[in-house]
């Protein structure tokens, strides 16, 4: 796709090598799970229809861009993305103080191509800052010994595997920061799902509540791409969901315990 961007004055534009681990890869987009629910809800409306490279595509307006929570739109602030029946974004365009701030488009569609991982390797010249490694903090495999006497487990859905996990240390976490064991799981069809829980102390996430039973309340935080619903553990610490299916990700929360 084609855009715009830009890079804070002093940054370094290819970034740094932080700790190890994996997390979900968050700018891999599959809208149209939140955008059923940003529709019920009033927070997105379909506006028509359109072509780009040929591909018919569904125009939906919302109130934010790709990456940013879902919100209403506005006269004044909206986003009108272009979205085929893959799911794929063909296209977005975003107004702001009634001004197009910003325009993508595909410029090329490539079902099926094989990618590799080597597609995407990046071993950046610039040596990381210390202040860098000490915020990114480390991370250390999640064994299945403090896997088994985690406070707040779930039930993954039908279909998805555990798929490995791995204790890091996150600075925005509360004051102090917190240590987080993070959980992964997938299915065959490539939907993840991250469970991370948070020690003791830190906050949850604030979306729109919603009652998932045991006394628990869960938070939705509604995005295109990973959405995210947070809940308060029975030990005074945080699990928190992540995916790409914001109901799959209230239907997990229900089962903890």
């Amino acid at each position: 796709m084609t855009g715009c961007g830009s890079t804070p004055a002093g940054a370094n534009p290819g970034g740094y090598r932080a700790a190890g681990g994996r997390e979900l890869a968050y700018d891999a987009f599959r809208p149209i799970p939140a955008l059923r629910i940003a529709l019920g809800q009033g927070l997105a409306q379909v506006r028509g229809s359109s072509r780009v490279l040929e591909r018919p595509c569904n125009v939906v307006r919302t109130g934010a861009p790709l990456g940013e929570t879902i919100k209403k739109p506005t006269a004044a602030e909206y986003v009108d993305l272009c979205v085929d029946t893959t799911g794929v974004v063909l296209s977005q365009d975003w107004f702001l103080d009634h001004k197009q701030v910003e325009h993508m488009v595909a410029v090329a569609f490539e079902p099926g191509a094989a990618i590799s991982s080597s597609d995407f390797a990046h071993d950046p010249s610039v040596a990381a800052p210390s202040q860098i490694l000490a915020l990114a903090g480390a991370s250390s495999p999640l064994k299945d010994s403090d896997r088994a006497a985690l406070v707040g487990k779930v039930d993954p859905p039908a279909g998805y595997r555990y798929d490995g996990g791995e204790v890091v240390f996150r600075g925005e976490l509360g004051i102090q920061g917190a240590n987080v064991s993070i959980e992964h799981y997938v299915n065959d069809s490539g939907s993840l799902l991250d469970v991370e829980h948070s020690d003791a102390g830190a906050a949850p996430i604030k979306g729109p509540a919603e009652s998932v039973g045991h006394g628990h309340t869960a938070y939705l935080t509604l995005e295109l791409g990973t959405s995210i619903v947070s809940l308060d553990a029975s030990d005074g610490g945080v699990v928190t969901l992540r995916g790409d299916d914001p109901e799959m990700l209230l239907r997990v929360a229900r089962t903890l315990r």
